[in-house]
């Protein structure tokens, strides 16, 4: 652990290598902020539109427009599970021995419920 931190220090006291450190922070939280704000509206609009589109809700949509609205959703859903999936190939290949088929899929289902 020593050592390690002996690297770091020496790593953090390079002037440009510090800066660019910053930069590499600023703009994961700048990108996560945005993301998670432009997706939290999204999700508000839709799911009022949703709402109010039901059968009986306050502006009934027609039918068609619903079933192609809650399948974008339906899609829309998935993505985070999908790339959970991904990012636990190599887990899954570690543990199952494989990173294909229905035993690897047990690793990031496990995952996805304890989170």
């Amino acid at each position: 652990m020593d050592k390690f931190m002996q690297q770091m220090r020496e790593a953090f006291a390079n002037e440009a290598l510090w800066k660019e450190f910053q930069t590499g922070i600023w703009d994961t939280i700048y990108s996560t902020v945005a993301a998670t704000l432009v997706a939290c509206v999204l999700g508000i609009i839709l799911g009022i539109i949703l709402v109010a589109g039901e059968e009986d809700g306050v502006r009934p949509l027609p039918g068609p427009v619903m079933k192609v609205l809650n399948f974008v959703i339906n899609i829309l859903r998935s993505v985070p599970f999908l790339i959970l999936m991904m990012m636990v190939i190599p887990l899954s290949r570690l543990i199952m021995g494989t990173s294909v088929g229905t035993m690897a899929l047990i690793v990031p289902l496990v995952i996805a419920f304890l989170c």
